[in-house]
């Protein structure tokens, strides 16, 4: 006798494919899929360097003035070896009102070398959706710097 949930399985697991490689693109502002910034996500990830994302995983805290604003964002994000990430923002204004956003997405890491990382990622929250960025960071200690200047501490 013929057993369908081999094949029911495998229909299911074709029919979801598509849907989670949707999430491991890059999208413009309008919202459709930016080619070019894509194929460099597809490309920069295939070249990560496993010993340079465990360097990098754990959970790391910053915080963002915004002085035209007069809002301070503090963030927490936990980069997770297998190459997905979470954060989460809150924004307080100087009154002491604050909201809270999540966020989620991808990462990978290059590089490594005298404490140097190349770090790409794509990030969901409630302001941007599939947004692709990459920057550079040096890693000593316990302290990650971006290339622009901002400090990360490891919390975890």
């Amino acid at each position: 006798m013929h057993n369908p949930l081999p094949t029911a399985l495998v229909t299911l697991l074709l029919l979801a494919s598509p849907a989670l490689a949707q999430n491991d693109v890059c999208l413009d502002a309008n919202g459709n899929v930016d080619q070019a910034a894509t194929v460099g996500w597809q490309n920069f990830q295939a070249g990560a360097s496993a010993d340079a994302m465990q360097q990098l995983v754990g959970t790391w805290y910053t915080e963002i003035p915004s002085p035209q604003t007069g809002q301070m964002a503090y963030r927490y994000q936990t980069l997770e070896p297998n190459g997905l990430f979470t954060m989460q923002t809150r924004v307080c204004d100087s009154t002491g009102a604050c909201s809270d956003y999540p966020g989620h997405g991808f990462w990978a890491a290059q590089g490594g070398q005298g404490g140097a990382f190349t770090t790409m990622t794509i990030t969901s929250e409630t302001q941007v959706t599939n947004f692709c960025g990459i920057t550079q960071v040096m890693l000593q200690g316990n302290m990650m710097q971006s290339a622009q200047g901002q400090v990360w501490q490891r919390v975890q």
